[in-house]
């Protein structure tokens, strides 16, 4: 956590679906320009540093590459904002058939019936976990190039 005092700050929107990455990038956007906002209001002095509130912080831990493996125990929600935190790294993995594969565009689906940890639904593979589906979109295996969800179907699951 960064308990420094606020200098300057910005807000701006924030999509349901933002990953970490996408995240980064849109606050690499603002970053320069604020950078020197606060460089040239700390030199006229017309910045007042702003103390933060401790009682508001909110702390973590260090993610490590493990914490990105699936668990099926998981609910749609819990693995999808994982996907959310995880995507770029350490990215969302599995295992499918001995091999790795790290999901790289997802979409949740409540209360569905496929029984087993893998599927088809409509023509894109899905992960049964504890109330439902992720429907992989877009996914890495290991040792290959990322490809679509339908690739990974013909390619992988159909044979």
């Amino acid at each position: 956590m960064d308990e420094g005092d606020i200098l300057v700050q910005e807000s701006w929107e924030v999509s349901p679906s933002d990953t970490t990455g996408q995240l980064f990038e849109k606050t690499s956007m603002r970053a320069g320009p604020l950078l020197i906002d606060a460089i040239t209001g700390i030199q006229d002095k017309t910045i007042t540093p702003e103390p933060q509130n401790a009682e508001e912080a909110s702390y973590t831990q260090m993610i490590e590459k493990k914490d990105g493996e699936l668990q099926t125990s998981w609910t749609t929600d819990e693995a999808y904002h994982r996907w959310q935190a995880y995507t770029p790294w350490p990215g969302l993995y599995t295992d499918f058939s001995g091999t790795k594969v790290t999901l790289l565009e997802i979409e949740k689906k409540e209360n569905s019936g496929i029984l087993g940890e893998w599927g088809i639904e409509g023509k894109l593979p899905a992960i049964q976990v504890a109330d439902g589906l992720l429907i992989i979109k877009k996914i890495h295996p290991a040792g290959k190039k990322p490809m679509t969800g339908e690739e990974f179907v013909r390619g992988y699951m159909s044979k």
